[in-house]
């Protein structure tokens, strides 16, 4: 009867019964039914209970937008044999806006499968973690993205505080690469980002992955990749959007082209914003270049490539150093 009275008032001037009908298929088509000009009744639909319910936050709704790029139209084709629907000029899906997850598909092309599912390449970003991906697929039900496989991660860590306490994102250095895994963006009954739930996004790795020290400002890139690595064990990441430098970390195993026998360790977030590790080796210490001769104290792993301190005894001799570059 309210939207009747209000649509009756707006359009006095024309024909009611047949402007009310126009305006209800033009505007309401989702929350009303046809018109029923006897009954001067304009019949409700489910959907506007629904809408009620998201907007006092009683009910779970989803975010998603696909944003075209630029003034560009959003071109659409769908495959009849696997109906699957290609998209193009795709800049940006944004899959929740309160966890900052979202994806920009590598060419603005996107793929829309059956239940909401969609499959990319592209840019995966949640929190401060952007994903190099290739052959994922974010599913609606499960509220997740599967990855095939992470070219490679990159991750930004709060920096110093500056004299009014502030601190800035800094990206870290060193990338991880080869990953597969599951980046879950929220609960899936949480699609709308209602409730506060912290631990999310997680994402969890499910393969080993890789560090490599061959860039070229590393000690002249003497660390070939094939060679020099350090292997990280499968691992599991939460809330990517607010954890803190101390909670980063990454177990595994640093593989040193012979320098040194392979040593398991944890890599961290260290003081230059590479991923490294800094460690002690046994009493009586580790046999460097095969045997050859053997290093004993403190090792360390970052952009300055991997430096000793201690001593290094070699035949007769014993060396003492508080800088030794392997």
């Amino acid at each position: 009867d309210y939207l009747y009275q209000f649509l009756k008032e707006a359009y006095s001037s024309f024909d009611i019964e047949a402007e009310i009908e126009i305006v209800v298929y033009k505007n309401f088509s989702n929350i009303a039914d046809v018109y029923r000009a006897k009954e001067k009744e304009i019949a409700l639909l489910p959907k506007l209970y629904l809408y009620l319910a998201v907007s006092a936050e009683k009910s779970d709704f989803d975010r998603i937008e696909i944003l075209a790029s630029g003034k560009a139209w959003v071109k659409a084709e769908l495959r009849t044999d696997s109906l699957r629907m290609s998209v193009r000029e795709v800049r940006e899906v944004v899959l929740s806006p309160k966890q900052r997850v979202y994806f920009r598909p590598d060419g603005g092309v996107l793929s829309i499968g059956r239940n909401r599912s969609l499959y990319f390449d592209g840019l995966l970003h949640a929190g401060t973690f952007d994903f190099d991906v290739r052959d994922a697929r974010f599913s609606y039900e499960d509220f997740n993205v599967e990855i095939g496989l992470v070219d490679s991660l990159l991750f930004s860590v709060p920096g110093k505080a500056d004299e009014f306490g502030m601190r800035q994102e800094v990206k870290v250095s060193t990338f991880i690469h080869n990953l597969s895994g599951f980046l879950y963006i929220d609960s899936n009954v949480n699609k709308g980002g209602r409730l506060d739930c912290p631990d999310y996004p997680i994402f969890e790795s499910t393969i080993p992955a890789y560090v490599y020290y061959d860039d070229a400002d590393i000690q002249g890139g003497a660390y070939p990749a094939d060679s020099f690595f350090f292997q990280v064990d499968p691992f599991r990441l939460l809330r990517l959007n607010t954890f803190s430098i101390d909670s980063i970390h990454f177990d595994g195993m640093l593989v040193s082209a012979g320098i040194f026998p392979d040593i398991r360790e944890r890599l961290v977030v260290m003081p230059d914003f590479s991923l490294g590790f800094k460690t002690v080796s046994p009493a009586e210490g580790w046999p460097v270049y095969g045997g050859l001769a053997r290093f004993t104290d403190s090792l360390r792993l970052d952009r300055k490539g991997l430096v000793g301190s201690g001593r290094f005894d070699f035949l007769a001799s014993q060396t003492h150093s508080a800088v030794q570059y392997y």
